[in-house]
């Protein structure tokens, strides 16, 4: 084992990972991260053309705008506008339920390979009361 490291330490080093793995599955489906963000975004409903830039943040250093991302989406046929909002088509909906089904979960597998559900359990929820007592409230 390592010398202990602080809280903050642990927390950046999971997520920093976390990203570079959620990346790595991204473009072995050739997407971009951002793009596989939004993809799952509309896999649960449209989004208004002039709302897609509030339905969620880029990750930090992405190189790609979310209208980028968009656009993207829209020319490897994945996503269409209609009218005032984005959705997805069928073959974005096929691709959205193949990367969320078989590359979220290989990576949450990795992540907690050697906790029992109860440490899992655990960790969650130990994290949500670190976050509550630092401000978080649930929206």
């Amino acid at each position: 084992m390592t010398a202990p490291r602080p809280l903050g330490y642990w927390v950046k080093t999971v997520d920093r990972m976390l990203d570079e793995q959620f990346e790595a599955q991204a473009e072995s489906h050739g997407l971009s991260r951002l793009e596989w963000q939004l993809l799952s975004r509309l896999r649960t409903s449209a989004v208004a053309v002039d709302a897609v830039g509030a339905a969620l943040a880029p990750p930090s250093g992405e190189g790609q705008s979310i209208e980028e991302a968009m656009d993207g989406l829209c020319s490897k046929g994945y996503a269409e506008r209609q009218a005032t909002e984005y959705r997805l088509t069928d073959s974005g909906h096929a691709k959205a339920d193949e990367v969320q089904d078989v590359s979220l979960q290989q990576i949450l597998d990795r992540a907690l390979d050697g906790l029992t559900p109860e440490d899992a359990d655990r960790l969650v929820s130990t994290l949500e009361r670190i976050a509550t007592n630092l401000g978080w409230q649930p929206t």
